[in-house]
Protein backbone atom coordinates (compact mmCIF):
# COMPACT_ATOMS: atom_id res chain seq x y z
CA UNK A 1 0.00 0.00 0.00
CA UNK A 2 1.28 3.36 -0.96
CA UNK A 3 -0.09 5.30 2.36
CA UNK A 4 2.25 3.58 4.16
CA UNK A 5 5.59 4.75 2.61
CA UNK A 6 8.67 2.68 1.18
CA UNK A 7 8.35 -0.63 1.74
CA UNK A 8 11.80 -1.83 3.00
CA UNK A 9 12.24 1.26 5.57
CA UNK A 10 8.75 -0.09 6.64
CA UNK A 11 10.11 -4.11 6.96
CA UNK A 12 13.42 -3.14 9.06
CA UNK A 13 11.21 -1.86 11.60
CA UNK A 14 9.20 -4.93 12.14
CA UNK A 15 5.80 -3.83 10.10
CA UNK A 16 5.29 -7.17 8.69
CA UNK A 17 6.98 -9.23 11.78
CA UNK A 18 10.49 -9.24 12.77
CA UNK A 19 11.24 -12.51 10.55
CA UNK A 20 11.31 -10.48 7.58
CA UNK A 21 14.08 -7.82 8.98
CA UNK A 22 17.32 -9.88 8.42
CA UNK A 23 15.82 -11.06 4.81
CA UNK A 24 15.02 -7.34 3.97
CA UNK A 25 18.81 -6.17 5.46
CA UNK A 26 19.94 -8.69 2.79
CA UNK A 27 18.10 -7.29 -0.20
CA UNK A 28 19.11 -3.70 0.69
CA UNK A 29 22.47 -4.74 1.13
CA UNK A 30 22.81 -6.52 -2.51
CA UNK A 31 21.18 -3.23 -3.28
CA UNK A 32 23.45 -0.55 -2.24
CA UNK A 33 26.30 -2.77 -3.05
CA UNK A 34 25.64 -3.29 -6.57
CA UNK A 35 23.87 -0.34 -7.52
CA UNK A 36 25.29 3.02 -8.56
CA UNK A 37 25.40 6.04 -6.46
CA UNK A 38 22.77 7.57 -7.33
CA UNK A 39 20.71 4.27 -6.23
CA UNK A 40 22.41 4.86 -2.92
CA UNK A 41 21.32 8.30 -2.26
CA UNK A 42 17.71 7.04 -3.63
CA UNK A 43 17.75 4.57 -0.77
CA UNK A 44 19.04 7.18 2.09
CA UNK A 45 16.40 9.20 0.89
CA UNK A 46 13.74 6.62 1.11
CA UNK A 47 14.31 6.67 5.34
CA UNK A 48 16.13 3.05 5.42
CA UNK A 49 18.52 4.36 7.76
CA UNK A 50 16.61 5.58 9.88
CA UNK A 51 16.22 2.18 11.89
CA UNK A 52 19.17 0.78 10.73
CA UNK A 53 20.84 2.72 14.03
CA UNK A 54 18.99 0.75 16.53
CA UNK A 55 19.56 -2.58 14.35
CA UNK A 56 23.00 -2.33 14.71
CA UNK A 57 23.36 -1.54 18.38
CA UNK A 58 20.82 -4.37 19.01
CA UNK A 59 23.07 -6.94 16.87
CA UNK A 60 25.95 -5.97 18.67
CA UNK A 61 24.23 -6.11 22.55
CA UNK A 62 23.10 -9.63 21.15
CA UNK A 63 25.52 -10.66 19.59
CA UNK A 64 23.99 -11.23 15.93
CA UNK A 65 27.57 -10.85 14.00
CA UNK A 66 25.79 -11.32 10.57
CA UNK A 67 22.74 -8.80 10.84
CA UNK A 68 25.78 -6.33 12.80
CA UNK A 69 28.03 -6.45 9.90
CA UNK A 70 25.14 -6.48 6.87
CA UNK A 71 23.73 -2.82 9.15
CA UNK A 72 27.55 -1.78 9.08
CA UNK A 73 28.26 -2.78 5.40
CA UNK A 74 24.82 -0.41 4.49
CA UNK A 75 25.79 2.08 6.53
CA UNK A 76 29.28 2.40 4.92
CA UNK A 77 27.99 2.18 1.46
CA UNK A 78 25.00 4.78 1.58
CA UNK A 79 26.21 7.14 4.54
CA UNK A 80 28.35 9.07 2.06
CA UNK A 81 25.57 10.40 0.54
CA UNK A 82 23.55 11.40 3.64
CA UNK A 83 23.15 15.44 2.25
CA UNK A 84 22.06 18.60 4.70
CA UNK A 85 18.91 19.58 3.14
CA UNK A 86 17.96 16.28 1.31
CA UNK A 87 17.81 13.69 4.20
CA UNK A 88 15.54 13.83 7.22
CA UNK A 89 16.63 14.46 10.50
CA UNK A 90 15.72 10.50 11.77
CA UNK A 91 18.84 9.51 9.00
CA UNK A 92 21.30 11.84 10.35
CA UNK A 93 20.14 11.14 13.83
CA UNK A 94 20.74 7.31 12.91
CA UNK A 95 23.97 7.68 11.41
CA UNK A 96 25.25 9.21 14.60
CA UNK A 97 23.88 6.61 16.68
CA UNK A 98 25.96 4.05 14.60
CA UNK A 99 28.96 6.47 14.99
CA UNK A 100 28.70 6.10 18.91
CA UNK A 101 28.03 2.69 18.77
CA UNK A 102 30.95 1.83 16.28
CA UNK A 103 33.21 4.05 18.81
CA UNK A 104 32.19 1.75 21.62
CA UNK A 105 33.30 -0.73 19.37
CA UNK A 106 36.45 0.47 18.46
CA UNK A 107 37.27 1.67 22.13
CA UNK A 108 36.87 -1.86 23.46
CA UNK A 109 40.99 -3.05 24.58
CA UNK A 110 42.20 -6.37 23.69
CA UNK A 111 43.32 -8.73 25.77
CA UNK A 112 46.31 -10.37 24.57
CA UNK A 113 46.39 -13.27 27.17
CA UNK A 114 42.87 -14.21 26.02
CA UNK A 115 42.94 -18.28 25.78
CA UNK A 116 39.27 -18.07 23.63
CA UNK A 117 41.39 -17.11 20.11
CA UNK A 118 37.71 -17.42 18.39
CA UNK A 119 36.30 -14.41 20.53
CA UNK A 120 39.05 -12.49 19.69
CA UNK A 121 39.21 -12.91 15.66
CA UNK A 122 35.33 -11.61 15.57
CA UNK A 123 36.64 -8.96 17.96
CA UNK A 124 39.25 -7.98 15.44
CA UNK A 125 36.92 -8.44 12.60
CA UNK A 126 34.61 -6.41 14.32
CA UNK A 127 36.92 -3.32 14.51
CA UNK A 128 38.29 -3.67 10.85
CA UNK A 129 34.52 -3.12 9.98
CA UNK A 130 33.73 -0.51 11.97
CA UNK A 131 36.95 1.31 10.99
CA UNK A 132 36.19 0.68 7.55
CA UNK A 133 32.24 2.52 8.08
CA UNK A 134 34.11 5.23 9.53
CA UNK A 135 36.47 6.09 7.12
CA UNK A 136 33.67 6.06 4.52
CA UNK A 137 31.41 8.23 6.59
CA UNK A 138 34.32 10.42 7.74
CA UNK A 139 34.15 12.17 3.68
CA UNK A 140 30.87 13.16 4.65
CA UNK A 141 31.44 16.79 6.45
CA UNK A 142 28.11 16.67 8.08
CA UNK A 143 29.09 13.64 9.88
CA UNK A 144 32.88 15.26 10.97
CA UNK A 145 32.43 16.66 13.88
CA UNK A 146 30.54 13.63 15.11
CA UNK A 147 32.96 11.29 14.62
CA UNK A 148 35.73 13.58 16.22
CA UNK A 149 33.50 14.03 18.95
CA UNK A 150 32.40 10.09 19.67
CA UNK A 151 36.01 8.56 18.43
CA UNK A 152 38.46 10.35 17.64
CA UNK A 153 40.24 9.30 20.95
CA UNK A 154 39.78 5.62 19.98
CA UNK A 155 40.85 6.44 16.34
CA UNK A 156 44.15 7.51 17.97
CA UNK A 157 44.80 4.92 20.44
CA UNK A 158 44.80 2.59 17.22
CA UNK A 159 47.82 3.88 15.40
CA UNK A 160 49.81 1.93 18.07
CA UNK A 161 47.91 -1.09 16.51
CA UNK A 162 50.50 -3.52 15.34
CA UNK A 163 47.98 -4.26 12.39
CA UNK A 164 48.95 -2.73 9.03
CA UNK A 165 45.38 -2.71 7.87
CA UNK A 166 43.70 -1.07 11.46
CA UNK A 167 46.51 1.84 11.29
CA UNK A 168 45.68 2.62 7.70
CA UNK A 169 41.96 2.94 8.15
CA UNK A 170 42.55 5.06 11.26
CA UNK A 171 45.04 7.24 9.62
CA UNK A 172 42.57 7.75 6.68
CA UNK A 173 40.22 8.70 9.09
CA UNK A 174 42.05 11.01 10.81
CA UNK A 175 43.43 12.41 8.07
CA UNK A 176 39.28 13.74 7.15
CA UNK A 177 38.50 15.10 10.23
CA UNK A 178 41.50 17.76 11.03
CA UNK A 179 40.76 19.44 7.70
CA UNK A 180 38.28 20.85 10.45
CA UNK A 181 40.41 23.13 12.48
CA UNK A 182 38.74 22.66 15.39
CA UNK A 183 39.35 18.77 15.22
CA UNK A 184 42.84 19.31 14.35
CA UNK A 185 43.23 21.61 17.57
CA UNK A 186 41.41 18.69 19.37
CA UNK A 187 43.43 15.51 17.53
CA UNK A 188 46.69 17.71 18.82
CA UNK A 189 45.44 17.27 22.18
CA UNK A 190 44.95 13.54 22.36
CA UNK A 191 48.86 12.20 22.42
CA UNK A 192 48.59 11.31 19.14
CA UNK A 193 52.08 13.21 18.04
CA UNK A 194 53.93 10.35 20.15
CA UNK A 195 51.39 7.77 18.49
CA UNK A 196 52.71 9.50 15.07
CA UNK A 197 56.48 9.49 15.75
CA UNK A 198 56.20 5.46 16.89
CA UNK A 199 55.11 4.82 13.67
CA UNK A 200 56.74 6.64 11.24
CA UNK A 201 60.03 5.10 13.15
CA UNK A 202 58.49 1.81 12.18
CA UNK A 203 58.98 -0.12 9.31
CA UNK A 204 55.21 0.78 7.26
CA UNK A 205 54.17 0.99 4.22
CA UNK A 206 55.68 4.05 1.50
CA UNK A 207 51.92 4.96 1.08
CA UNK A 208 50.58 4.55 5.12
CA UNK A 209 54.17 6.56 5.77
CA UNK A 210 53.01 9.79 3.90
CA UNK A 211 49.62 9.91 5.25
CA UNK A 212 51.44 9.79 8.73
CA UNK A 213 53.17 12.71 7.97
CA UNK A 214 50.12 14.64 6.21
CA UNK A 215 48.58 13.82 10.08
CA UNK A 216 51.35 15.17 12.08
CA UNK A 217 51.76 18.06 9.11
CA UNK A 218 48.06 19.41 9.72
CA UNK A 219 48.30 18.76 13.38
CA UNK A 220 51.75 20.44 14.02
CA UNK A 221 50.76 23.53 11.44
CA UNK A 222 47.18 24.25 12.96
CA UNK A 223 48.38 24.95 16.79
CA UNK A 224 51.75 26.91 14.84
CA UNK A 225 51.92 29.29 17.10
CA UNK A 226 51.23 27.17 20.37
CA UNK A 227 54.58 26.93 22.56
CA UNK A 228 53.28 23.89 23.74
CA UNK A 229 52.92 21.46 20.65
CA UNK A 230 56.02 22.87 19.27
CA UNK A 231 57.63 21.56 22.67
CA UNK A 232 55.32 17.95 22.35
CA UNK A 233 56.99 17.97 19.17
CA UNK A 234 60.51 18.03 20.06
CA UNK A 235 60.36 15.63 23.17
CA UNK A 236 58.50 12.97 21.09
CA UNK A 237 61.50 12.55 18.66
CA UNK A 238 60.22 14.46 15.80
CA UNK A 239 63.49 15.72 14.96
CA UNK A 240 65.34 12.18 15.01
CA UNK A 241 62.73 10.60 12.78
CA UNK A 242 62.51 12.96 10.61
CA UNK A 243 65.83 13.53 9.78
CA UNK A 244 66.58 10.61 9.99
CA UNK A 245 63.93 9.93 7.50
CA UNK A 246 64.80 12.64 5.21
CA UNK A 247 68.92 11.61 5.16
CA UNK A 248 68.49 8.28 4.10
CA UNK A 249 67.38 9.70 1.03
CA UNK A 250 64.13 6.98 0.37
CA UNK A 251 61.28 10.13 1.22
CA UNK A 252 59.35 11.04 -1.52
CA UNK A 253 59.50 13.98 -2.68
CA UNK A 254 56.11 15.25 -0.77
CA UNK A 255 57.33 13.36 2.57
CA UNK A 256 60.01 15.50 2.23
CA UNK A 257 58.54 18.81 1.75
CA UNK A 258 56.11 18.53 4.96
CA UNK A 259 59.25 17.16 6.69
CA UNK A 260 61.44 19.97 6.34
CA UNK A 261 58.05 22.52 7.26
CA UNK A 262 57.80 20.65 10.63
CA UNK A 263 61.03 20.59 11.31
CA UNK A 264 61.22 24.52 10.52
CA UNK A 265 58.16 24.38 13.19
CA UNK A 266 60.63 23.04 15.63
CA UNK A 267 63.38 25.45 15.13
CA UNK A 268 61.41 28.14 16.11
CA UNK A 269 62.26 27.48 18.86
CA UNK A 270 65.62 29.06 18.68
CA UNK A 271 63.78 32.11 17.95
CA UNK A 272 64.41 34.57 21.31
CA UNK A 273 60.39 36.07 19.99
CA UNK A 274 58.89 32.42 20.84
CA UNK A 275 60.48 31.43 23.85
CA UNK A 276 61.11 35.01 25.96
CA UNK A 277 58.11 33.95 28.36
CA UNK A 278 60.25 30.79 29.72
CA UNK A 279 62.45 31.08 32.32
CA UNK A 280 65.99 31.59 30.78
CA UNK A 281 67.05 28.06 32.30
CA UNK A 282 63.84 26.42 31.07
CA UNK A 283 64.78 28.21 27.44
CA UNK A 284 68.55 26.84 27.52
CA UNK A 285 67.10 23.20 28.39
CA UNK A 286 65.08 23.31 25.50
CA UNK A 287 67.57 24.52 22.82
CA UNK A 288 69.78 21.96 24.59
CA UNK A 289 67.14 19.41 23.78
CA UNK A 290 67.13 20.81 20.24
CA UNK A 291 71.02 20.60 19.42
CA UNK A 292 71.28 16.74 20.60
CA UNK A 293 68.41 16.13 18.41
CA UNK A 294 70.74 17.00 15.42
CA UNK A 295 73.49 15.17 17.17
CA UNK A 296 74.24 12.24 14.96
CA UNK A 297 72.54 13.59 12.04
CA UNK A 298 75.33 13.45 9.53
CA UNK A 299 73.85 12.33 6.54
CA UNK A 300 70.90 14.82 7.05
CA UNK A 301 73.24 17.70 7.49
CA UNK A 302 74.97 16.86 3.68
CA UNK A 303 71.70 16.70 2.07
CA UNK A 304 71.14 20.08 3.49
CA UNK A 305 74.28 21.14 2.28
CA UNK A 306 73.88 19.36 -1.25
CA UNK A 307 70.62 20.57 -1.47
CA UNK A 308 72.02 24.09 -1.04
CA UNK A 309 74.46 23.70 -3.66
CA UNK A 310 71.98 22.62 -6.12
CA UNK A 311 69.90 24.97 -5.55
CA UNK A 312 72.58 27.34 -7.17
CA UNK A 313 72.53 25.30 -10.20
CA UNK A 314 69.88 25.93 -11.83
CA UNK A 315 68.44 28.37 -14.64
CA UNK A 316 64.92 29.55 -15.57
CA UNK A 317 63.01 28.54 -18.13
CA UNK A 318 59.53 29.20 -19.29
CA UNK A 319 59.22 30.45 -15.50
CA UNK A 320 60.20 27.03 -14.45
CA UNK A 321 63.55 26.21 -12.41
CA UNK A 322 65.19 23.85 -13.85
CA UNK A 323 68.20 22.63 -13.00
CA UNK A 324 71.97 22.54 -15.07
CA UNK A 325 74.64 19.40 -15.59
CA UNK A 326 78.59 20.27 -14.97
CA UNK A 327 79.83 18.40 -17.72
CA UNK A 328 77.40 15.86 -17.76
CA UNK A 329 77.25 15.43 -14.01
CA UNK A 330 74.29 17.14 -12.17
CA UNK A 331 75.77 16.92 -9.19
CA UNK A 332 79.34 17.07 -9.13
CA UNK A 333 79.52 18.19 -5.44
CA UNK A 334 77.68 13.94 -4.50
CA UNK A 335 81.31 13.01 -3.68
CA UNK A 336 81.55 15.15 -0.40
CA UNK A 337 77.58 15.76 0.50
CA UNK A 338 75.73 13.05 -0.98
CA UNK A 339 72.51 13.74 -3.40
CA UNK A 340 70.64 16.51 -2.46
CA UNK A 341 67.04 16.17 -1.11
CA UNK A 342 64.69 15.47 -3.95
CA UNK A 343 63.81 18.73 -6.58
CA UNK A 344 60.48 19.68 -7.38
CA UNK A 345 61.29 20.49 -11.15
CA UNK A 346 58.20 22.24 -12.10
CA UNK A 347 58.02 24.65 -9.76
CA UNK A 348 57.36 27.78 -10.41
CA UNK A 349 60.17 30.45 -9.66
CA UNK A 350 57.83 32.52 -7.88
CA UNK A 351 57.01 29.86 -5.02
CA UNK A 352 58.93 29.40 -1.83
CA UNK A 353 60.27 25.73 -2.61
CA UNK A 354 61.88 23.17 -0.25
CA UNK A 355 65.35 23.81 -1.20
CA UNK A 356 65.22 27.13 0.69
CA UNK A 357 63.39 25.99 3.42
CA UNK A 358 66.25 23.29 3.78
CA UNK A 359 68.91 25.90 3.60
CA UNK A 360 66.47 27.70 6.15
CA UNK A 361 66.90 24.42 8.14
CA UNK A 362 71.14 24.66 7.37
CA UNK A 363 71.65 28.04 8.89
CA UNK A 364 69.47 27.95 11.58
CA UNK A 365 71.00 25.24 12.46
CA UNK A 366 74.78 26.31 12.21
CA UNK A 367 73.79 29.59 14.28
CA UNK A 368 72.12 26.83 16.99
CA UNK A 369 75.25 25.01 17.42
CA UNK A 370 76.90 27.89 17.32
CA UNK A 371 75.08 29.38 20.26
CA UNK A 372 76.12 29.36 24.10
CA UNK A 373 74.74 30.87 26.99
CA UNK A 374 77.68 32.28 29.22
CA UNK A 375 76.41 29.41 32.09
CA UNK A 376 77.40 27.14 29.58
CA UNK A 377 80.84 28.34 28.78
CA UNK A 378 81.80 28.40 32.12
Amino acid sequence: RTDQGPFLPNVLIGTIGESCIVPALRLTLAVVQNGHEELRGEVVRSGMLIPLGDILQNALSSGDRYTFSAALAIFRFCGPYATVGLVDSGSFASLKNAIRTMSCVLAISENANDPNEKRTNILNSLKLESLETMEALSSNDSLQSSISNDALPALAELLNSEKEEVVCFALKTIQKLISIPSSAAAVANTGIVASLIQLLQGNIAENVQEVAFDVLHTVALSKSGDLNIIVRLLSCGTVEAIATLLGSATASLHVTEIGLDILLLVMTLSDPSVTSSLHPSAKEGMLQQLRDAFVGQDQFVRALAATMLGAEKTRIVDNTLIPLSDNGNRYPFSPLYGHPLPVNETRSVGAVGHQYKAIQILFKLSSLMCCETREHHK
